[in-house]
Formats: structure tokens, sequence, C-alpha cells
């Protein structure tokens, strides 16, 4: 039996204007994951995201991005 929970993850960096957002978004499709992500004024941006709890935990180990343009400093995550 699967569990459906919520993910709620705070992530800091370089992660505004670098295509980070596009990126959480195709990896979450791929997990088969529902929700949303949006910038935060404090230059940091927050991921909600609802599904299977094991695919959840897959999908918050891909949000650590690092690459020419993405840099993730800090991933702060709540389930619920």
């Amino acid at each position: 039996m699967y569990t459906m929970k919520q993910l709620s993850a705070y992530v800091s960096g370089n992660v505004q204007r670098v295509g980070y957002r596009a990126r959480v978004i195709q990896l979450a499709n791929g997990f088969g994951l529902k929700g949303f992500v949006e910038n935060l004024s404090d230059e940091r941006v927050r991921i909600i995201a609802q599904g299977e709890e094991e695919k959840l935990k897959l999908f918050e180990g891909a949000l650590d991005i690092k690459n020419s343009l993405i840099k993730v400093s800090s991933i702060e995550t709540e389930y619920s």
C-alpha cells in the first residue's frame, strides 16, 4: 500500500534565473509527483511536491543540482 506524503523544500544557493525551477518540474514529472515550485523574495526557491514517500525521497536527493549555472548550497525539507 502506498501512502501519499507531501514534501516541502526550501532551496538556497544560485537557484533563481538559472533554469532551476524548470529542471525541478522535469524531475517531478519524471517521478510522477504533483505540486509546484516558486521563487521566494529572499532568493530561495520553494518546492511543494506530493506523491508516494519512496518517490519523494528520490526526488529530494535529485534536488541538489550543481552545474555551470545552478549551484544549490542547502536544502531544508519537511514531510507531512
